[in-house]
């Protein structure tokens, strides 16, 4: 973790608002409300209603409460089938 705390002098992008630190702090320490919700969102398929940064920053925290990998394939196919249709040409390889 050292190191990803340190990277370019920056904490992780899951400590740079209170909310991220709130939700970081709480998957740490075992908070099942979470879990279980950020398991109902996954399971349930995600889906941008509005802004892409808004999409990737609640990704960022289910990922984070489910200790999924962020770049395995099987995650970025779920992440990408949820955005707008527009915004996935952009990610079709």
């Amino acid at each position: 973790m050292e190191s990803e705390v340190y990277v370019n002098n920056r904490p992780p992008k899951e400590l740079w608002k209170m909310v991220n630190f709130w939700t970081f702090f709480m998957t740490q320490f075992g908070d099942k409300g979470l879990t279980d919700k950020a398991k109902m969102k996954w399971s349930m398929g995600l889906v941008q209603t509005g802004k892409v940064l808004d999409y990737f920053d609640e990704v960022e925290t289910i990922l984070l409460c489910l200790g999924y990998p962020r770049d395995a394939d099987m995650t970025m196919d779920k992440v990408i089938m949820g955005l707008k249709s527009h915004i996935q040409t952009h990610f079709i390889r």
